[in-house]
């Protein structure tokens, strides 16, 4: 459907170890969707013997070297692109290091593979692959500050109402910034938002838990905890909350905050 609506546009996608499956990297490559997944070590034991057997290793970046074999596991119809990556661990392990028969263990490294279809160099999919922590810190951020991560009921239906209420407010955050906003950034080889967006409870905290008082349309305090001025009592024409026998319906002004007045409610009965 995207690759309908947005021609020419290349789709890309970055998945765990979770999706790693041939028929979906078949059907990926079927619809022209460039990928990188990793590799579970834990299900295939050659990937090990690979990573002990491997004496040369080419060098991608900073402290990363990597090699590329062809390979495919058993029920794959053919090889694909795999790219381990060994990455120096700058902090030392504490204690003695565990061996493990699956995982390739080694003081002061850390080992990864990806497969991909990509055409770039062994660097630029390492870079490609990590940037999914993006997605990961939206999820937390959905949960910490959107209050998807609780159930408020027993019901099914009441969940995911819950649920879907929590992600359309996170996305129409997000969407007013990007409508408003200038992209404060270029696509990187991380694929890194575009927008440097602001944290629900940042926005939270700037447009509605200000300090600030009720004011009639003449400039008065409606209320005796907020006066500033002589008034002791408030004005029984326009207190919304302190109804008079001989007063007109009560009518809300507007909300004064710390720097400038913002209108909050039209005057309207109550």
């Amino acid at each position: 459907r995207l690759a309908a609506e947005l021609p020419g546009v290349r789709l890309e996608t970055r998945m765990d170890a979770a999706f790693f499956d041939g028929r979906l990297l078949g059907e990926l490559e079927r619809r022209g969707v460039e990928y990188s997944v990793s590799v579970p070590f834990a299900r295939f034991a050659e990937l090990r013997a690979m990573v002990d057997d491997r004496r040369v290793w080419h060098r991608a970046g900073p402290g990363l070297t990597c090699f590329e074999p062809r390979w495919k596991p058993a029920g794959w119809d053919r090889r694909r692109r795999v790219v381990i990556l060994r990455r120096r661990v700058p902090v030392r392990r504490k204690g003695p290091l565990q061996l493990d028969l699956f995982e390739p263990r080694e003081h002061g490294f850390e080992f990864k593979a990806v497969v991909t279809n990509k055409r770039v160099r062994a660097r630029s999919v390492a870079l490609f692959h990590e940037g999914r922590g993006a997605q990961e810190a939206m999820f937390a951020e959905l949960k910490s500050q959107c209050g998807l991560g609780y159930a408020p009921s027993r019901r099914e239906a009441a969940n995911r109402l819950f649920s879907l209420a929590a992600v359309l407010a996170h996305n129409l955050g997000r969407e007013l910034q990007m409508a408003t906003r200038a992209p404060s950034r270029r696509t990187t080889a991380k694929r890194s938002p575009l927008w440097s967006f602001a944290q629900p409870r940042t926005m939270r905290n700037d447009f509605l838990l200000r300090a600030g008082r009720f004011l009639n349309r003449a400039g008065n305090p409606c209320y005796p905890s907020c006066a500033t001025t002589k008034r002791k009592k408030p004005c029984p024409s326009t207190s919304p909350l302190l109804p008079h026998s001989s007063a007109k319906p009560a009518t809300i002004g507007y909300w004064e905050g710390r720097s400038k007045r913002f209108p909050a409610w039209r005057t309207g009965r109550r």
